[in-house]
């Protein structure tokens, strides 16, 4: 039987999830954090860890007989989740600069404009709130 991690940070945990067609809900207060699955709309809550912002061992396999699902294929979400990370990372965003000093942002999964601007501040904030990528199983249809 694979092993699990003896840690995992709470964002990877976050990424496998999405990466499993779970989508958080927005949280009234506390550590309870709500995901419902994309199929079929069931809600299953878990608890962000508290101060060390990383899942032991214990509780991240709780959390995966919650889920309902084996290690290997929790494994895999994980694998899968970093993999698209580390694509989206790369091909998140063309930029082009324009003649007058003008960065344009386009988005590389809807390819929407994301920003205009002549500040490469302002793009990159654009970039990062950006909806396609904050959860890529919800992007808009192209």
């Amino acid at each position: 039987m694979d092993k699990l991690p003896t840690q995992l940070r709470w964002s990877e945990f976050v990424a496998a999830l999405k990466y499993l067609k779970y989508k958080p809900l927005k949280s009234k207060r506390g550590a309870a954090r709500n995901f419902e699955r994309l199929s079929d709309g069931e809600v299953v809550t878990f608890h962000e860890p508290h101060g060390g912002d990383t899942l032991r061992q214990g509780t991240l396999s709780e959390y995966i007989r919650k889920l309902g699902i084996t290690r290997k294929e929790f494994d895999e979400a994980l694998s899968g989740a970093a993999a698209q990370t580390v694509v989206a990372e790369d091909e998140r965003f063309r930029r082009t600069l324009e003649s007058d000093g003008t960065i344009v942002s386009n988005c590389m999964l809807c390819f929407g404009l994301v920003k205009k601007s002549k500040s490469e501040d302002e793009v990159i904030a654009a970039e990062a709130a950006h909806p396609c990528w904050l959860l890529p199983a919800e992007a808009p249809a192209l």
